[in-house]
């Protein structure tokens, strides 16, 4: 007998942590070569992993070569593999080699892998790292953010610390690493030993109001986990653009000053700007495409060579550009922006690159929950005819105009059914 079995797992890869139960599917076939009685295991293989080594696998699972197995062994096997939480997806098949067991596994290993950190513990990281390669498997100082794996380090750190009389609650979060803002880490600590942002203020802000600043970014950095690093992140994220609007491309923030909260057990952050001085448009471009006519674009463009240098104007350019693109049946259209700040004329480059992709074409239109007459009258009003590029927008926008030619509607709304093969669209439209 020989057998197949596939696992695939589906996590929701969030900040916070949050991972779904596996979805098991099943399928056995049976032959004559192997029996369901224990035989020994002669040979394993793993197709599709990198990170871990066939050897370390084979000892991830339990099993032996020339061990003594079974069919239900394999399935032990599985199971620990996949409450690992290092794969997105396991599957095996087994058959007879010689007087026994061959079974080939196929893996596709978690994409984001994090390095672990320990904050606030007594003891030194060194031995933490030990500690779980011992309980843990496929532990190797990395983890993903979710799924079965933070939570089997929390575990194993929470019950090292109860064997030592400190019963704590073990997190863990990601941050930006301390020496890269585009890196970052899982880290991992008791919950006692977090301090929250409770307030942050701003010094020398320059053109904007501190109030402004308070009341904008207070409300995303209330209640954070305070580090530096990811006070920097919040920052870069949610203060720069309104800077970067007026032209500032080299506004930076801290040194930064804390204190603890009288009122709570958060801490309060003192920020100190420096706003830089005022870039304007350098040279603007277009990145050569054969495929796209640039010179249908460059008027979606609405700033020059010369002006203050409003990046926000960089991301509505971008913005209609795309919406042109899909107009004309590019669905899956991509913009970006490259910019080269020089600080010696304080100028900025700004190169635009337009992906296309595919066109898509329209092919049928579906009206439901209409009588003949009125499924009639929509069809005549439906400008687009099969083959012509389809404008993603369209469905809505005629649904706007449509929707008034009929009393007591509730709901009206499109669906889009699309092929990709032949890079057709179908449109639905729903009248309730």
């Amino acid at each position: 007998m020989f057998g197949r079995y596939t696992v695939l797992l589906f996590w929701i890869t969030t900040i916070t942590c949050v991972c779904a139960q596996p979805r098991v599917t099943d399928t056995v076939h049976k032959s004559n070569n192997v029996s369901l009685e224990s035989f020994p295991l002669r040979s394993f293989h793993v197709i599709g992993n990198h990170a871990f080594s066939n050897e370390h696998l084979l000892a991830a699972t339990g099993m032996q070569i020339g061990r003594k197995v079974t069919p239900a062994t394999f399935q032990e096997a599985l199971k620990r593999l996949t409450n690992s939480g290092v794969f997105e997806s396991i599957e095996f098949e087994y058959s007879g080699l010689e007087d026994g067991y061959q079974i080939t596994f196929r893996v596709t290993e978690v994409s984001n892998l994090y390095p672990v950190r320990f904050k606030g513990m007594d003891e030194s990281p060194e031995f933490l790292h030990n500690l779980l390669r011992v309980k843990i498997p496929l532990y190797t100082g990395k983890a993903p953010p979710d799924g079965p794996m933070p939570q089997l380090i929390e575990g194993v750190l929470e019950k090292h610390r109860s064997t030592q009389e400190k019963k704590v609650r073990i997190i863990n979060h990601i941050t930006p690493r301390a020496d890269s803002r585009n890196e970052f880490e899982l880290v991992f600590q008791p919950r006692s030993s977090i301090k929250t942002i409770a307030f942050v203020t701003f010094e020398n802000s320059g053109v904007i109001s501190p109030f402004d600043l308070q009341r904008r970014f207070n409300q995303i950095a209330m209640g954070v986990p305070f580090s530096l690093p990811r006070l920097q992140e919040l920052l870069l994220h949610n203060v720069t653009p309104f800077y970067e609007e007026k032209g500032y491309l080299g506004v930076t923030f801290c040194p930064c000053s804390t204190e603890p909260d009288s009122d709570t057990e958060g801490i309060l952050v003192h920020v100190r700007v420096k706003q830089g001085s005022i870039y304007q448009f350098g040279n603007i471009v277009f990145t050569e495409n054969p495929l796209v006519d640039t010179s249908k674009l460059t008027d979606m463009v609405g700033f020059q060579t010369g002006e203050t240098a409003n990046m926000s104007q960089v991301q509505k350019a971008l913005t209609d550009i795309e919406q042109h693109m899909k107009s004309i049946g590019h669905m899956k259209v991509l913009t970006r922006h490259e910019r080269n700040v020089r600080p010696e004329d304080l100028q900025v480059d700004i190169r635009i690159a337009v992906q296309p992709g595919a066109i898509y074409r329209f092919g049928r239109l579906a009206i439901l929950g209409l009588d003949i007459e009125g499924e009639a009258a929509v069809r005549k009003r439906w400008a687009l005819k099969f083959g012509q590029p389809f404008s993603s927008s369209y469905p809505n926008t005629f649904l706007r105009h449509a929707s008034n030619m009929f009393d007591n509607l509730s709901k009206v709304n499109s669906k889009l059914h699309i092929n990709e093969q032949s890079k057709q669209v179908d449109v639905e439209l729903n009248f309730q």
